[in-house]
């Protein structure tokens, strides 16, 4: 079994323990509320689930090294970055998203709901740069989440498992996340370890839930803003203004998200070019 795939392997296993861990918290908090479980919960629970279920599905084809019976065709699922593979009809846009990271250190990915946001981004735009896309890219290193209800313990486990740090390292980093505008920069800098040519990629998939996810409730609410939202918000813009060690990209999926946000913007289109429809639909099948 080649090396990246055992590590790909490995990276799963880690993240389906997150996942299963975080679904039995969820279930503890649903049982508290009985009947009337908030909404936000719901919808965590729901896409942890089918977040959960997707990766034991990547992990049982990677185990089993039969790639030949690998379905070259992934319908509505979001592509992965195991799936580089199989994406194709988007060369263009990976190409401009590349030069785009490479000129700024934010870059807002926008487009409809469907359009292939997370795609272009897991399956195309991370792969190239962990090739070696741009100088040292490949020394870079990357942490893909997804905000959720709790957007701040979302970053903390994010930058605790680059760090190979364990809970109580992650509860840790929560606090200081929390405490000091700051802190995302100082665990950056704990990741150069002093090398110059080192960035850290932060990938915010589903950023929309900054705002989605937040209570009805106004005191809620407003608790919501003041210490998960506009702290997790604050975090990322120091970091990106701070200089050219780092990279934060986002997909919020609706404009009116995105407006929040700073610029660069590049608006995914959809895939409408005849020759990027057939890329889409024949160069799957060819690479099994």
């Amino acid at each position: 079994m080649p090396q990246a795939q055992r590590e790909e392997i490995e990276r799963l296993e880690e993240l389906a323990a997150t996942y299963r861990s975080r679904l039995g918290v969820l279930e503890r908090q649903s049982a508290q509320f009985g009947l009337y479980v908030p909404p936000h919960i719901v919808v965590e629970q729901e896409q942890a689930e089918a977040d959960l279920a997707q990766i034991l599905e990547t992990l049982e084809r990677l185990r089993s090294g039969r790639h030949d019976g690998r379905p070259p065709y992934l319908g509505l699922s979001t592509f992965q970055e195991c799936d580089a593979d199989l994406f194709f009809g988007r060369e263009a846009l990976v190409a401009e998203l590349v030069s785009r990271v490479e000129r700024a250190t934010f870059l807002a990915v926008l487009g409809a709901s469907g359009s292939g946001k997370s795609s272009v981004v897991r399956a195309g735009l991370i792969p190239e740069l962990r090739g070696g896309a741009l100088p040292g890219s490949e020394r870079w290193r990357y942490a893909i989440l997804k905000p959720g209800a709790r957007p701040l313990d979302a970053l903390a486990a994010a930058l605790t498992k680059l760090q190979g740090g364990d809970l109580g390292s992650a509860l840790a980093l929560r606090r200081q996340l929390a405490e000091g505008d700051r802190a995302l920069l100082l665990a950056a800098d704990m990741l150069y370890d002093g090398q110059e040519d080192v960035r850290l990629v932060l990938v915010i998939d589903q950023a929309e839930e900054l705002w989605t996810l937040a209570p009805a409730e106004p005191a809620a609410r407003a608790a919501f803003v003041a210490q998960e939202q506009r702290p997790f918000i604050t975090l990322l813009l120091d970091a990106a203004e701070s200089g050219p060690h780092g990279r934060a990209i986002a997909d919020p999926d609706h404009p009116d998200d995105a407006r929040r946000l700073p610029a660069p913007r590049r608006r995914i289109p959809r895939p409408r070019a005849l020759d990027r429809r057939q890329r889409c639909n024949r160069q799957p099948a060819g690479t099994r």
